[in-house]
């Protein structure tokens, strides 16, 4: 149906949502979550996916920066795991960082709350 493929055009649209700076990138995605928030329960279904997964993304992106800014993790992950690293990952952009993986852990967490007991107060309580 055209609302089908409508909400799958706006989840590619989201997917080229990035920044270098992982802070950046969490900041557009709590934007995007209210946005996407507005939609309604019907197009929860098509919105909520690609939010998490980016934010699951995100975590990892964090990881990999906290591993390439420790001295002992990145001499050793270099060799090992070049295929974490990114090159718009650099130590100097993303130094001061203040998002943690718990931080995002904690979004994801609050979107599918959200979702459940807006939308499906009953499953609400399985979280």
């Amino acid at each position: 149906s055209l609302f089908v493929r409508e909400q799958e055009s706006i989840s590619l649209l989201f997917k080229l949502i990035e920044h270098p700076d992982t802070d950046q990138q969490y900041e557009l995605y709590k934007a995007v979550r209210q946005q996407f928030g507005r939609g309604g329960k019907k197009r929860m279904r098509h919105s909520i996916p690609p939010l998490v997964f980016g934010a699951l993304d995100l975590i990892v992106r964090i990881v990999a920066k906290n591993c390439t800014n420790h001295p002992t993790i990145s001499s050793q992950s270099s060799s090992s795991s070049s295929s974490i690293s990114s090159p718009s990952l650099s130590s100097s952009s993303t130094a001061n960082a203040k998002v943690r993986p718990r931080h995002v852990f904690i979004f994801i967490h609050q979107i599918l709350s959200s979702a459940y007991a807006n939308f499906y107060p009953e499953s609400a309580i399985n979280l």
